[in-house]
């Protein structure tokens, strides 16, 4: 409860900006105009929706709709408008089943990986449309504010620029949702944990169905946790798999260099020679690694949805990011 008050005192702007165009009375051809693109970010095993803030509010700064998920009972603590919380239950079962055979555990992470994607396809349905068409949300997290919400989208959104990202096991989420949901455009996947996704996704047969067109990026640190455990020991390979075989549209690998898992969160920010010295994190600066994602992740949207502007992603690439050695790029 420290840490969950601890974000809750963190001043946030992003949503309250009175120059915004969504805040004044533009007219319905400039609405139409200035649509807004959205990204959707799905949190890591065990975390929680606000742990990408830094990311979530430079791409709000930059124009996009920012809707980041708590997933109930897979995230760390969910508070609900009333004050109910669940605690997170994942990891107890998954202590039962980490001692079977690896079957057990594959079936454990993937129920995990469908309630995910069921939360992603609901934000989409349930939310970003009736928001762009101006009805009022069918929740009630955002009280009276609500009915604002609806007025101010009305028209706003650009539902042909709906992305997906997540990181770790959100990454997961991110990359299974777009098999059978065909309004995300693109998806940002942030050192993404393979293992868990269907195997012909992984590895798609000729004929296969069951494939992910949507443009993909990655972006990884060179090595995935826990390379004794069964289930990230392959992750590069299982990535190298999916990026060669795999059906999407368009593929680019960026690798962080000097990166590990925990320097793709907030976390760094807060301690970040302690996180550094106890190993936690790598040696990137974390302010650094922040504004890669946040370039990288808003130029491949740009270059990726309609109208598509290839140049924007391929001057991404030429920054001084790849001068000073920071990032290797390959496109597949």
């Amino acid at each position: 409860m420290f840490l969950l008050d601890h974000f809750d005192g963190i001043l946030s702007r992003s949503h309250d900006a009175p120059e915004n165009p969504i805040y004044s009375s533009s007219s319905e051809e400039e609405r139409k105009a200035n649509k807004l693109p959205i990204l959707i970010y799905s949190h890591s095993f065990n975390g929680m929706r606000n742990q990408n803030q830094y990311f979530c509010e430079e791409l709000a700064s930059k124009g996009y709709v920012v809707i980041s998920i708590e997933h109930t009972f897979d995230a760390a603590l969910t508070i609900f408008p009333d004050d109910n919380m669940k605690p997170h239950f994942a990891q107890c079962k998954e202590g039962e089943v980490a001692s079977g055979e690896p079957q057990q555990l594959y079936k454990f992470y993937s129920s995990l990986l469908e309630t995910r994607v069921k939360d992603i396809h609901f934000i989409i349905t349930h939310l970003i449309y009736p928001l762009n068409e101006g009805l009022s949300l069918p929740v009630t997290a955002y009280k009276g504010y609500k009915d604002q919400l609806s007025r101010r989208f009305k028209n706003f959104l650009d539902l042909e620029r709906i992305a997906v990202c997540g990181h770790s096991f959100g990454a997961s989420a991110a990359l299974a949702s777009c098999i059978n949901e065909k309004r995300i455009k693109a998806a940002i996947l942030f050192d993404a944990w393979i293992w868990p996704l269907p195997k012909v996704v992984i590895d798609p047969a000729e004929n296969n169905p069951i494939c992910i067109e949507q443009p993909l990026l990655f972006i990884q640190a060179p090595k995935f946790l826990d390379e004794k455990d069964f289930t990230t020991r392959n992750n590069r390979d299982q990535l190298a798999t999916l990026l060669e075989r795999g059906k999407a549209d368009s593929k680019c690998l960026v690798v962080l260099k000097s990166a590990k898992h925990a320097d793709f969160l907030d976390v760094s920010f807060y301690a970040p020679i302690l996180t550094y010295i106890t190993g936690f994190t790598g040696s990137l600066f974390p302010l650094t690694i922040q504004n890669i994602l946040v370039d990288f992740t808003s130029a491949f949207v740009e270059s990726q949805c309609p109208p598509r502007k290839p140049e924007m992603f391929n001057n991404c690439i030429s920054k001084n990011y790849v001068h000073h050695d920071l990032i290797s790029v390959k496109q597949f």
